[in-house]
């Protein structure tokens, strides 16, 4: 019989607990928090500045699409697991939130719960969904999800108190990259403000080798619409004129085929080879006899008013190894 009456001693001690209080008299399963299955942690980290979605880029291949601040609330998982038996039956239990103490110094995080969840029956394992809402000012926020054991009618008790709190990390912020200052003639100073409407209207992060002068221009009538219609609130940047497509200082061997860029250089370039020609895939050594020829006789029928741009260069030449 003291046999027995040990056994059972040592299953109540290591049994659920309350409130770190072990419990002797425990008629409910205990219902906690699992961990992560590839984090393996109790910590769930939510960036909501680079959130992005699968698409296709111009050329049908997969890309990430991020959305930016097009997006004010998410949904994450948050996964659960039982200390005693599975049911036949669902069970409901209700959430909260509660201030984490070892990181008092952040805000609290937004979360939104429904007002019931349910742990499925014939399961010791499950998982249920809460909604992130976006703070309403740019930083880093913090805060704790536990269970709500207030309400008599519960039909679960805490399981173990290390995984009774569900820490949610919240970040909402467009830090400088490293190599912004490559994009400043299309983009300006930096400002987070200003990262952040540039990733949320052209879905990507930056990076110097995007093609600048398609986005700006793009950047330039987004704001200017914006602007448009929040006439009381705004956009406190703004972005230069620039309009030099990346693709324009390409080069074989010695130098570039079209030379040093310009607004007037570029719309005669246009004006020349035709819109549908001014792309990075243009055969431009073959171009360059027509706007040479065609520099040459605008300047002599304007010689009071030649164009504003230096001759064509002479063709780059062609290395072996460029052949």
């Amino acid at each position: 019989m003291n046999k027995y009456i040990y056994i059972g001693f040592l299953f109540l001690l290591l049994g659920c607990q309350k409130e770190g209080i072990v419990s002797f008299d425990q008629k409910k399963d205990c219902i906690q928090f699992n961990y992560d299955p590839q984090e393996n942690q109790m910590v769930r980290e939510y960036d909501f500045a680079f959130q992005s979605v699968v698409g296709k880029d111009k050329w049908g291949y997969p890309t990430n699409i991020y959305l930016g601040d097009s997006i004010s609330r998410d949904t994450i998982s948050v996964f659960l697991s039982l200390m005693g038996h599975a049911s036949d039956v669902d069970r409901e239990f209700k959430l909260k939130t509660v201030p984490l103490e070892l990181l008092e110094e952040l805000p609290l995080a937004t979360v939104e719960f429904l007002p019931k969840y349910t742990f499925r029956a014939n399961r010791l394992l499950d998982t249920v969904q809460v909604v992130l809402i976006r703070p309403e000012r740019r930083g880093k926020y913090a805060v704790g999800i536990t269970f709500d054991f207030e309400d008599a009618s519960s039909l679960f008790d805490s399981g173990a108190e290390e995984q009774s709190v569900y820490q949610v990390m919240v970040s909402d912020r467009y830090e400088k990259p490293a190599d912004w200052a490559e994009g400043e003639n299309a983009l300006g100073e930096f400002s987070e403000e200003k990262y952040a409407f540039f990733v949320t209207i052209l879905g990507v992060k930056f990076s110097p080798y995007l093609d600048w002068g398609t986005y700006n221009q793009v950047l330039r009538d987004k704001l200017a619409e914006f602007n448009e219609k929040h006439p009381d609130a705004p956009k406190d940047f703004s972005f230069p004129v620039w309009t030099k497509p990346n693709w324009w200082d390409w080069y074989i061997g010695a130098g570039t085929y079209l030379g040093e860029f310009s607004e007037a250089k570029k719309e005669f370039v246009i004006s020349v080879v035709g819109e549908e020609n001014y792309t990075s895939y243009t055969d431009w050594a073959s171009f360059m006899p027509k706007l040479r020829e065609a520099y040459d006789a605008y300047n002599e029928k304007h010689p009071d008013e030649p164009l504003p741009f230096a001759p064509f260069p002479p063709d780059p030449e062609v290395s072996d190894n460029d052949k």
